[in-house]
């Protein structure tokens, strides 16, 4: 099983959390045109075609070849009149599409190299019509002492940066803000929260952690790793764990004037 196609079976934390932030802050309208950045294998793309129904037009992006192959093979299987596009890349393929009337970015803000997203973000303004609107979830700075992603990349390569060991780069949610002022955005709203994720086993925890990040392979754990883990994120109640995640959504304007 490659990347995509174990992205597609383990990620329903960030399908539920894309679907809320599609709900509750983008709200697209029927006949209105989205970038899905960082699309992944499409399952959020296809809910934001049903919302802008045929009159519209959704286009996915997603640097990941493995996970776009998945995304246009599930397309081909669903009965959609709805012009949906699947490219691999990123925001600079996008632009060819000419401009959108909102842009929808979910788990992905927080994989930009930092050197880069002044450049992306004003990619994004640029690609979103006067008045149109930027929506994205990301996981800033994760201020809680236990954190999945970082206990089990520091078990599975302790000698390596554990920033490039999980390839996320994490800041305070300010910093983010700040990157949407400087391009010209107006944030008209941002949410910080926390969540808290149950999972059967830590087996099956471990599987979301590897299909998410690149470096990780669950059997880089050695069973005194997998005690550790499982001693620390036990809920009590059987094999089942908890663990809980900072996310920071936020809605942005273009304004209709410069």
């Amino acid at each position: 099983m490659n990347n995509g196609e174990m992205y597609h079976q383990h990620s329903d934390l960030q399908f539920r959390g894309g679907c809320s932030l599609m709900h509750e802050m983008l709200k697209p309208k029927r006949g209105e045109s989205i970038l899905d950045l960082g699309c992944g294998t499409g399952r959020l793309t296809m809910q934001l075609a049903s919302l802008v129904g045929d009159s519209g037009r959704v286009v996915g992006v997603d640097p990941d070849p493995c996970r776009i192959a998945v995304a246009k093979e599930q397309l081909t299987k669903t009965n959609v009149d709805v012009p949906v596009v699947f490219r691999l890349g990123s925001i600079y393929e996008a632009v060819r599409f000419g401009q959108f009337d909102g842009i929808f970015s979910n788990y992905v803000f927080h994989w930009f190299e930092r050197t880069e997203r002044a450049e992306m973000m004003q990619k994004m303004y640029d690609c979103l019509k006067p008045g149109g609107r930027l929506t994205f979830l990301l996981e800033p700075h994760q201020p809680q002492r236990k954190f999945i992603i970082r206990d089990a990349v520091r078990l599975a390569m302790p000698t390596v940066d554990e920033e490039y060991a999980s390839g996320m780069k994490m800041d305070p949610p300010s910093v983010w803000l700040q990157h949407c002022s400087t391009a010209g955005f107006a944030v008209e709203l941002s949410q910080v929260v926390e969540i808290n994720e149950v999972e059967q086993t830590l087996e099956k925890l471990l599987q979301v952690v590897e299909a998410a990040i690149p470096n990780f392979k669950s059997n880089m754990l050695q069973d005194n790793d997998l005690q550790t883990l499982k001693n620390r994120y036990k809920s009590g109640n059987g094999d089942e764990v908890v663990h809980t995640i900072t996310l920071l959504k936020v809605s942005a304007r273009k304004p209709l004037t410069p």
